[in-house]
């Protein structure tokens, strides 16, 4: 089995009133654009894996025009709509109709990868993007800066990690109290903590995500520190906190197809351009390719 294609809703006809140069937005709901860097060998801590699943910085566009972004300094997503010019100038810098003859990794060893895709070609670039991807890094560091500042704070669901921790080992003086519908104890990782993908949970109640939202805000990361229990007895929590969106799979993940470059080992080829392998799993994407038939990432 494939590794699995972009899930953003079913491909359709634009809609009526289009423009005819439209490029990324043809219409439909399904998404059109997905760029995101991705955090390297370096960034493997199981928390810090969680917190970048969806890219260290991304990028995604619906066949709509609309829009969610986060720049790699940013801790929220926002997001918005994309007038036609907008639309044009985007898929200029990107080279969005050029992605079908470039689609590959630049260079193919690279160990921290920028990648874009219009959902069936893909190209990832390095730290050292040149040669035909000259300029992608920059250009996707620009616009996700310019398409945050000019969105507005997205307010869908949240992604938790909740790691229980003894007071023994982590200070609970300056912890904040949690004040959630669901109890700590209940969303707590089994010990010891080891976070694989697509295991976190979401939280949808609007009294829980605007609580939270805040409190991310205030300490300025996205991972705080709270406690539950009883006056003598508390227990700790570190719990890392996401957005969630919309588009997302099961697993919290948003797939795109993995380039040739990606394809590593022997118990992975190329098929039709693309990374197959003999047991991809759902959670295998441009940033976690098939390695022996599993995903990198596990």
């Amino acid at each position: 089995m494939g590794c699995p294609a972009t899930d953003g809703g079913d491909e359709g006809q634009a809609t009526e009133g289009a423009s005819a140069s439209s490029r990324i937005c043809d219409g439909t709901d399904a998404l059109r654009l997905v760029v995101r860097g991705g955090p390297g060998e370096e960034a493997s801590a199981p928390a810090e894996r969680f917190a970048n699943e969806l890219g260290t910085e991304y990028l995604y566009v619906t066949g709509t025009c609309t829009y969610f972004v986060r720049p790699a300094h940013a801790l929220a997503a926002h997001t918005g709509t994309l007038d036609a010019a907008t639309e044009t100038a985007l898929a200029d810098a990107l080279a969005f109709d050029e992605l079908a003859a470039l689609e590959g990794v630049y260079p193919d060893d690279a160990g921290s990868l920028v990648s874009i895709s219009d959902g069936t070609h893909t190209v990832a670039c390095g730290n050292d993007c040149d040669g035909a991807t000259a300029g992608v890094r920059a250009a996707v560091r620009s616009w996700t800066q310019q398409l945050w500042e000019t969105g507005v704070a997205y307010d869908g669901p949240l992604r938790v990690v909740v790691n229980a921790r003894q007071p023994s080992d982590l200070s609970i003086v300056d912890a904040d109290a949690w004040q959630g519908t669901s109890t700590l104890a209940a969303l707590a990782y089994p010990t010891p903590f080891e976070y694989w993908v697509g295991s976190s949970t979401v939280l949808a109640d609007l009294n829980d995500t605007a609580w939270l939202r805040q409190v991310v805000d205030t300490a300025d990361s996205p991972m705080v520190t709270f406690v539950e229990g009883p006056s003598g007895a508390e227990v700790a929590y570190e719990v890392w906190i996401r957005d969630a969106l919309p588009f997302e799979n099961a697993l919290g993940l948003v797939a795109a197809p993995v380039p040739c470059g990606s394809c590593n080992s022997a118990g992975s080829s190329c098929v039709d351009g693309y990374c197959q392998g003999a047991a991809c799993t759902d959670a295998c994407d441009i940033l976690t390719p098939c390695v022996d038939g599993q995903c990198l990432a596990q």
